[in-house]
């Protein structure tokens, strides 16, 4: 093994340092960056969900049955049989 003097080896350790702090500051912005596209995301998701309900909402209701015929919601039908 190759002996390294002292001021070689504190180089070479505060290099390898420096190299991993950027990865640490690297990865934590990678990470503030996915919380903000997932955070973006569940905000769309519940703007979809409010868009559903009102689409819900929206649609006419068709009763059937007796009560259909009775309400007139299902005008083309045929009263129903006993």
């Amino acid at each position: 093994m190759p002996s390294c003097s002292a001021p070689q080896a504190a180089r070479e350790r505060d290099a390898h340092l420096e190299a991993e702090q950027s990865k640490v500051v690297r990865l934590e912005v990678e990470v503030a960056e996915l919380r903000a596209s997932l955070s973006r995301m569940a905000e769309l998701e519940r703007e979809l969900d409010s868009y559903r309900l009102q689409a819900t909402a929206a649609e006419p209701r068709k009763a059937s049955g007796l009560w259909g015929f009775i309400s007139g919601a299902d005008a083309n039908a045929s009263p129903p049989r006993d």
